[in-house]
């Protein structure tokens, strides 16, 4: 003022953090798999919101330090599971990813002939391998499904066949080949 004195006034900004909530839990798994279980890690006495788009919520735990979700997700497709943290402070934070829901693989035999016999699957996504278990005297092609033997056994041979798409997602098929010995 014009008789010198001036004052001095402070005062105190508190600057929060946003809360850094971060999904954690499958993003691929295959349709009809059940329940999914998701975490988050939270802040003390935060309130949570979860989303999520294309599932259905079976079951939401809070805890002090993580956020635990149960979902069930309907359809083939994309999903988005989304959540929302806000701070005792109001400070909001959110996360969200993409869960990508396959068709299961589904085998089933095909036509046997004298010395072959193939193998289809429907359903999975993108290209699809085959694997022959439990038997030593076939052998199945990886990307085309034909079996072939090994040797030529006459008789029964049994095995499984496992199908497997891009996302790691299987199907299996037991089998029971009858083998004629070949006519002279």
């Amino acid at each position: 003022n014009s008789f010198g004195c001036t004052n001095i006034d402070s005062v105190v900004i508190v600057v929060n953090p946003l809360p850094q909530p971060k999904i954690s839990g499958k993003t691929t798994l295959c349709k009809n798999l059940g329940t999914v279980i998701y975490t988050s890690p939270v802040n003390s006495g935060s309130t949570v919101q979860w989303s999520p788009v294309g599932g259905n919520i079976v079951n939401h735990i809070t805890g002090s330090a993580v956020d635990t979700l149960f979902v069930t997700w309907t359809g083939g497709g994309k999903h988005t599971l989304r959540i929302w943290e806000k701070t005792v402070a109001g400070c909001i934070g959110m996360d969200s990813i993409t869960v990508t829901v396959t068709q299961p693989v589904y085998t089933t035999n095909g036509t046997a002939h004298t010395f072959a016999n193939y193998v289809s699957a429907t359903g999975g996504t993108g290209t699809l391998t085959f694997r022959m278990v439990d038997t030593s005297t076939l052998n199945v092609n990886q990307s085309g499904g034909l079996i072939v033997y090994a040797t030529a056994p006459t008789g029964t041979v049994s095995g499984t066949i496992i199908a497997t798409d891009q996302y790691g997602m299987t199907g299996s098929v037991n089998f029971t080949v009858n083998v004629n010995a070949p006519i002279s």
